[in-house]
This record gives structure tokens, C-alpha cells and sequence, in this order.
């Protein structure tokens, strides 16, 4: 399940949030939102009965990019709703082409962690959040995120 979510991403497979419960033909993943400008912060809330927030089931991910508008160093932080079994990776897309990096975010006992990528708008074109819950439980769970530059 730990490489499922950015691999999901990376041959674009469905996130299961919007789609019906048939995969085929493959869907296309949602991309949950697109920041370039510096600083974001960002609260996922939880659903309500009028509103869902879209944000990961059980064994779903969410996929948010950051794309830059200068240069320098990008760091990702991610707080997930307490109680559930939260993963996040980073995925760098590089500038000249090649292969996607993947950087697992170490998350501390309350869901919570941070990532820096470096040579962002250099080295690296696109950066991509991938929170995920790796068990079952959990129904559009919510989560903050935010991104600085420096």
C-alpha cells in the first residue's frame, strides 16, 4: 500500500472519488488542486451532508501540485486528521525530462511532517503531494497542507 498512492499518480490512475465503482476503461486522477504562488495554506474540512471535501477514503489518495514561479527551495508540510493510518509522499517531476522523484514524508505520531525539495523551478518543473490513508477506515478524512519558498 506504501507505493500504491504515488504510483497511482505516476500512471495516472483513478483516485475512486470521482468515478463509479467500474475502472474500466482506466479513468484519469483528479489533480485535488494547483498552487503557484508562495505561501499556500490550505484546511480540508470535513464533509457535511450538503458538501464533501473530496479529500482521501480509505486506501484513496488526493494529488496537489505545486508548480513554480521562480526558484528555490520548496517546503511541504501535511497534518492529517488524527486516528487514521496516514502516508504522504512527494513526487519532483524534473525540468529536462527523465524519471519522477519519489520522498516519503516521515510522519510523527499525529499525522504531521514536512518535506523540502530543492532546486524547485530548476532542477525539479512540477512538485506533487500525495496524502493517502493506508487502511480502510476513514470516509473523506480531513488534513491542512501548505507550501512555502525560500
Amino acid at each position: 500500500m506504501k507505493a500504491f498512492a504515488p504510483a497511482e499518480y505516476l500512471l495516472d490512475i483513478s483516485d475512486f472519488t470521482t468515478d463509479g465503482p467500474s475502472v474500466i476503461p482506466l479513468p484519469r486522477n483528479t489533480i485535488r488542486a494547483v498552487h503557484s504562488r508562495y505561501p499556500v495554506s490550505v484546511t480540508v474540512l470535513a464533509s457535511t451532508n450538503q458538501v464533501a471535501n473530496l479529500a482521501p477514503w480509505g486506501l484513496g489518495a488526493n494529488f496537489i501540485e505545486f508548480v513554480p514561479q521562480s526558484r528555490g527551495d520548496l517546503t511541504i508540510t501535511f497534518d492529517g486528521a488524527d486516528g487514521f493510518a496516514w502516508r504522504a509522499s512527494v513526487l519532483a517531476s524534473p525540468a529536462r525530462g527523465g524519471k519522477d522523484s519519489e520522498t516519503p514524508m516521515t510522519l510523527d505520531p499525529r499525522s504531521a511532517g514536512s518535506v523540502t525539495i530543492k532546486d524547485f523551478g530548476t532542477r525539479w518543473s512540477k512538485v506533487t503531494l500525495v496524502p493517502t490513508i493506508a487502511d480502510q477506515a476513514g470516509r473523506e478524512v480531513p488534513f491542512n497542507y501548505a507550501a512555502t519558498m525560500n
